[in-house]
């Protein structure tokens, strides 16, 4: 883990997934595309009751509750 400060503020560390090469730089913001900026990165706790029922996170929140239980259930038969 790097701890240098100087380092920290113009690589990406820990981007480099090979065993060769190095992190990449950091470039200015206007480098970045508009997007990148306006991701939601907070973690979804909305409710079934809370989301449209027609948006495809509610059908992607069921899937995942349906997904949960199954292997909850899958658990309980096999011990």
């Amino acid at each position: 883990m790097e701890t240098d400060a100087a380092i920290l503020t113009k690589y990406c560390c820990g981007a480099n997934m090979l065993k060769e090469g190095s992190d990449p730089e950091l470039k200015p913001d206007s480098e970045y595309p508009d997007w990148l900026w306006t991701l939601d990165l907070e973690p979804n706790q909305q409710t079934l009751t809370d989301t449209d029922g027609e948006s495809f996170k509610y059908w992607r929140k069921i899937r995942t509750e349906f997904m949960k239980r199954n292997n909850a259930l899958a658990k309980i038969q096999f011990k």
